[in-house]
């Protein structure tokens, strides 16, 4: 990923040379994580469809619960069940 002559994919995903083609997987990482590649591979792919949704005017915004001025909610009181 990136703007030298080896790069497949620029920053948006975007594949070089060819029209509506973008790669949303682990291949576009310059070097792979040591460990499992799945939680990479799929922060990729939520990050692209992101930019999908930005590259055709939609606003993308976080869920309440995620939004960083929301306030945490309140934890939930424990049943007590009682045993006979």
């Amino acid at each position: 990923m990136g703007c030298d002559t080896m790069a497949v994919v620029d920053d948006r995903l975007r594949v070089h040379g060819v029209k509506r083609l973008r790669i949303a997987d682990a291949s576009i990482m310059p070097t792979i994580t040591s460990g499992n590649t799945n939680a990479p591979a799929v922060m990729v792919a939520e990050k692209c469809a992101d930019m999908l949704l930005q590259d055709a005017g939609v606003k993308v915004t976080l869920p309440r619960e995620l939004s960083k001025n929301s306030k945490p909610k309140k934890a939930q009181k424990s049943a007590t069940v009682a045993t006979v």
